[in-house]
């Protein structure tokens, strides 16, 4: 990114820090991950298809895998809800900041203690130049085969 995109991006979240409160929509979107069902045959099977090695690093893992996991239940719908934004000409983003509040946000919007949020996606109507997204070439972004 050269130095003028990045000043505009800069401009831009910096806008939208200051008039957050005039947001016409926000959009928080929620979770919370189903507890296991496995009963101990299960987990003990699982265990044995795996192999010592492998139970053991899924054990040292799962709270990094479950948090991917709940990630990836919630972030295709977030995608999909900006593309249909930007369809209709309305200009929304993700952003974490409320992780930084995120128990005040839950209980001003009432959102129960033991569901997680993920995003705050704030939807308006586009200030300034809305044309198309400038991205870099595939080709610069995509390994093949390897790193």
């Amino acid at each position: 990114m050269d130095d003028a995109a990045y000043g505009r991006m800069v401009a831009a979240i910096e806008y939208q820090r200051d008039h957050f409160a005039d947001t016409p929509a926000l959009i928080v979107p929620c979770y919370r991950f189903p507890e296991p069902r496995l009963d101990e045959e299960g987990l003990l099977a699982s265990a044995q298809a795996l192999g010592p090695a492998a139970t053991e690093h899924m054990v040292n893992t799962q709270s990094r895998f479950q948090a991917l996991a709940e990630g990836s239940c919630v972030y295709p719908g977030v995608q999909n809800m900006l593309l249909a934004a930007r369809a209709l000409g309305l200009a929304a983003n993700i952003t974490v900041w409320h992780l930084m509040l995120e128990q005040e946000w839950k209980e001003a919007l009432g959102i129960p203690e033991d569901m997680h949020t993920y995003a705050a996606i704030p939807v308006g109507w586009p200030l300034g130049n809305f044309g198309p997204v400038h991205r870099r070439p595939v080709a610069d972004v995509i390994h093949r085969d390897r790193w």
